[in-house]
């Protein structure tokens, strides 16, 4: 099958190439084992052909796509159609795979067509993919989902990438959240321009897929180093987690109105969220992104956590710990501590 994909004229055209074009195109035809060949003349023109093998004798069994490999969600869930499939998988025999559920969540925000598919394309094998087409329904996106890591480009009409950037990292239920800037400047200014806006990691196009989901895989794994590092913590202070960054301001003010609530046993996570002046639901979904724990769990451990820290600083006993903390149930106290710590009660003071 031969076909040509593409004659500009460079004195006409009015837009401005991606920079990306050519590499996606070549990428999409090596995966069909075909080739792209080029020809161009000066003031005339360029045209690229491309060739690709016809049938599907070629191709190995798991290259093969059914007809209903790119079926819609019509429900509007973005993650609704690939859970079915990733289940639909499961129960063929692929034991391997996890639910999407379990996924991290990428947003991808990128105005031009092609290369948002490819990028979704490249990832939603290892990730839930979410995508928007400019930098407004990117952070609306961001607010809604708070996505484990958002990847943008520049160079976007409307809100740009670092204008998004500054968004993201302005707002109190996504200002966690790791950016990667996709650009075609490979100069050392507009790298610092993209950090000094609050990106995480900079990536000149046109990238290496294989680089792109390093990196991402990278940020991520910073992310549950700090999850693990907070949920190890066998006391839990203000000082020690503004001094962490990356969402420790936001805990360390969190972590003050729960604990000057702590004796009150009927605190609500409604009542926290409200003093913290956000949604029940925007609370969950920053407190899961920076902790692993809901706010009922959370709440739980600053209780249990604070308990200890009564028996080891202050010489506390085990009732009037479990009572300072908001337990009005010795028994349920003990069986909570030993979840968060590790031990009893009573095996924590005769440590």
């Amino acid at each position: 099958m031969k076909g040509s994909i593409g004659v500009r004229n460079n004195d006409t055209s009015e837009t401005e190439g991606t920079g990306i074009g050519l590499a996606i195109v070549d990428e999409l035809v090596k995966r069909h084992y075909g080739s792209v060949r080029v020809e161009s003349r000066l003031g005339k023109g360029t045209k690229f052909t491309v060739i690709i093998p016809a049938g599907k004798e070629h191709l190995a069994t798991d290259e093969l796509v059914t007809d209903g490999g790119d079926m819609k969600s019509e429900s509007g869930d973005p993650f609704e159609s690939h859970s079915a499939t990733l289940s639909a998988q499961k129960s063929s025999g692929n034991s391997s795979l996890v639910t999407s559920a379990c996924m991290p969540v990428v947003l991808v925000v990128e105005d031009n067509d092609e290369l948002r598919q490819f990028m979704v394309r490249t990832l939603e094998s290892a990730f839930r993919v979410v995508e928007a087409s400019d930098g407004n329904s990117g952070f609306e996106m961001a607010e809604k989902l708070v996505p484990e890591i958002i990847i943008s480009d520049i160079m976007m009409p409307g809100i740009d990438g670092l204008e998004l950037c500054r968004k993201i990292k302005g707002c109190r239920i996504t200002d966690h959240i790791p950016l990667i800037l996709l650009t075609a400047k490979a100069d050392t200014g507009s790298r610092i321009e993209g950090l000094k806006a609050g990106a995480s990691d900079y990536l000149v196009k046109p990238f290496d897929k294989e680089e792109l989901l390093v990196r991402i895989e990278n940020l991520i794994m910073e992310r549950q180093k700090l999850r693990e590092k907070f949920a190890g913590s066998s006391l839990l202070d203000t000082f020690s987690l503004k001094k962490t960054g990356q969402g420790g301001e936001f805990l360390s003010t969190l972590l003050e109105v729960i604990e000057s609530n702590l004796i009150r046993s009927d605190f609500s996570v409604e009542e926290l969220s409200r003093l913290m002046n956000l949604s029940s639901r925007s609370l969950q979904r920053k407190l899961l992104a920076l902790t692993g724990l809901n706010p009922v769990e959370f709440i739980r451990m600053v209780r249990i956590k604070y308990a200890a820290r009564l028996i080891t600083e202050k010489g506390a006993g085990i009732s009037e710990a479990a009572y300072a903390s908001g337990f009005s149930s010795l028994s349920y106290f003990s069986r909570v501590f030993k979840g968060v710590m590790g031990v009893t009660p009573t095996c924590y003071v005769n440590k």
